[in-house]
């Protein structure tokens, strides 16, 4: 029982720290959002009279107050109501579903590269502190988080696309397409994971626990994979939720540099075009996802260790 309270009262906090967050989300998008302009310049035609403009206005109620306004967008937004895309035509929930499929197949991919790349190497590297292996990762995860995105993705494109003409530039299709996006924005995240995963392993290779384990004559590989990389796997998985996270908000320059059509590149073109309802709708909603993955975080790094649950 006394589990069980603690560990209700941790999810409990959690939940409340993330919903304030999505409040104090959804007062900036809204200010900022509409800091930018007003739409009806670039929608409206330029011999509109005074009367079409205010006609217009009160159709998409912008002649509110932004109190008013607020208030309607958020009671609206509870509901799963986010308003209708102003230059789409349709509603600004339905215009973020039909994109979000393709920013979680990038960020899947790029995922997925990182769990089968980072991880081992990382662990190899630690178990081989020192030795030109570890030198080697060392480089490639210094220049990882040392090149800006774009630059990866322009390379990338310069090397495989327009010499080699092995893959194409842009768009969505095949898995071709999703080759040189998945690696661009798995890029950051893979030299970071490693380096994480290199430092973890250091911290419990030189445990007595693990020097026990080896004394008892176990496999090296049992000792490694079992013995060390379980415990540092704390640090491991914090680090996962923070990518999963950076790879759907990250993907904003990744899918505009190769014309990918997900959540990023149409957020960025409604904050353009200042399709308020999609800007509003793309920022909360991720702010959701974000919210929800800390959570899940929270709660794997809970069961795998137990002290979380009484701070």
């Amino acid at each position: 029982m006394f589990f069980v309270r603690r560990m209700t009262r941790f999810l409990l906090v959690r939940i409340l720290q993330g919903l304030v967050t999505l409040l104090a989300v959804s007062v900036v998008v809204f200010v900022l959002s509409r800091l930018s302009g007003d739409p009806l310049t670039l929608i409206m035609d330029p011999m509109s009279t005074k009367a079409d403009l205010a006609r217009e206005l009160a159709r998409l109620g912008l002649d509110r107050s932004y109190p008013e306004q607020y208030a309607i967008f958020l009671a609206n937004a509870l509901h799963g109501d986010f308003g209708q895309s102003i230059f789409f035509k349709r509603g600004a929930f339905e215009v973020f579903l039909e994109k979000l499929p393709a920013t979680l197949e990038l960020g899947g991919t790029a995922m997925a590269v990182s769990l089968l790349v980072a991880i081992p190497i990382g662990v190899l590297s630690a178990v081989h502190q020192g030795g030109w292996f570890d030198r080697i990762a060392r480089l490639v995860a210094l220049t990882g988080q040392s090149a800006p995105v774009f630059w990866i993705g322009l390379v990338l494109i310069l090397l495989f696309s327009v010499t080699l003409g092995w893959l194409p530039t842009a768009g969505r299709g095949s898995w071709r397409n999703l080759v040189l996006p998945a690696i661009t924005l798995g890029w950051y995240g893979n030299a970071f994971l490693m380096r994480i995963t290199r430092s973890a392993m250091l911290d419990v290779l030189g445990t007595d626990y693990v020097k026990l384990a080896r004394l008892e004559g176990l496999p090296e590989r049992r000792v490694i994979w079992k013995h060390a990389f379980k415990n540092a796997a704390t640090s491991i998985v914090t680090t996962l939720g923070l990518m999963s996270i950076s790879l759907v908000t990250g993907a904003v320059v990744t899918e505009t540099v190769f014309a990918w059509p997900g959540v990023g590149r149409l957020t960025v073109d409604a904050i353009f075009q200042r399709d308020f309802p999609v800007v509003q709708a793309a920022v909360i909603l991720i702010a959701v996802m974000v919210v929800a993955v800390n959570l899940a975080v929270d709660v794997v790094y809970a069961w795998i260790d137990p002290r979380v649950r009484f701070q």
